[in-house]
């Protein structure tokens, strides 16, 4: 009966954290943003994480219960909600220092080695569906793949912002705002494994 009503949480926490990333996209992805201030959507999207992460236990969340993929998670959601907060602050007050720079690409670089990590281990998750689950690390080398043109565009150009540049921004943009939108798709759509985490057949662990 408990397993049940954990299951029943869990499936009730993933629609409500698909929602909330569809809902997050939508406000970060249109061309003229419908919210000002990026603090709602990240709020969204950390509350999404959590829900993703813990609702209805970890055992069986979106990362199969790793507790690697579970850890990148739960840093995810303090990442997001304090690099909002750092990017409102930063633009509001201060000026654009090269060492802080530096330290933000860093630290950048790091945030996108915990999405890696969530994004392989939601694809070896084999409680989710096989058509959905490598949609999040496709997304991901995606946007990689589209960053790194896009710099070496803005290199070619001497730092100027070009036709092609901006063409390239705007398709990063594009798919970075599509890749909450993807995910929380997978969240509504996929079955939801059951606490019982053994391991089973898939058609005989999947509850609909």
């Amino acid at each position: 009966m408990m397993n049940a009503l954990t299951t029943l949480d869990r499936r009730i926490s993933w629609r409500i954290a698909g929602i909330l990333l569809i809902v997050s996209a939508i406000t970060l992805g249109t061309p003229v943003p419908l919210i000002p201030s990026p603090l709602v959507p990240s709020l969204l999207l950390v509350s999404a994480l959590i829900l993703l992460g813990w609702g209805g236990g970890s055992g069986g969340n979106i990362v199969g219960g790793k507790r690697s993929g579970t850890i990148a998670l739960a840093i995810l959601a303090v990442w997001t909600g304090l690099a909002t907060l750092v990017t409102v602050f930063w633009a509001s007050f201060s000026p654009l220092n090269p060492a802080l720079l530096t330290l933000w690409t860093a630290i950048g670089f790091l945030h996108f080695a915990l999405l890696a990590i969530v994004a392989v281990q939601i694809g070896q998750n084999r409680a989710l569906l096989i058509g959905w689950r490598w949609v999040p690390l496709s997304v991901l080398t995606a946007a990689a793949v589209i960053s790194v043109i896009t710099v070496a565009v803005a290199q070619a150009d001497f730092g100027a912002i070009g036709p092609v540049t901006s063409i390239m921004a705007g398709l990063s943009a594009l798919v970075s705002a599509l890749a909450p939108a993807l995910i929380g798709i997978l969240a509504l759509l996929t079955p939801v494994p059951s606490t019982d985490t053994s391991p089973r057949q898939p058609e005989s662990h999947v509850i609909m």
